[in-house]
């Protein structure tokens, strides 16, 4: 379950026509648990470093703000 959370940021975050690059980092604690983090590079030059504790039998927030965002697009 956190192994599909994790790959879903990662999609969202390759969609982005904006994002130059980014690097993440993950830990799994165990199979609902864990945590991203990562620096993402947008095409202006600036960054946005981020970290995420995530417990997918509650609901994650960057990936509703990733959905939101992409949307938007």
């Amino acid at each position: 379950m956190i192994e599909e959370y994790f790959s879903q940021v990662e999609k969202i975050l390759g969609e982005f026509p904006v994002i130059r690059s980014y690097a993440l980092n993950k830990k799994i604690y165990n199979n609902q648990q864990g945590m991203i983090g990562g620096k993402i590079v947008f095409e202006n030059g600036n960054s946005l470093e981020f970290l995420e504790v995530v417990d997918t039998e509650r609901e994650p927030k960057l990936r509703e703000v990733l959905f939101e965002v992409a949307s938007q697009m």
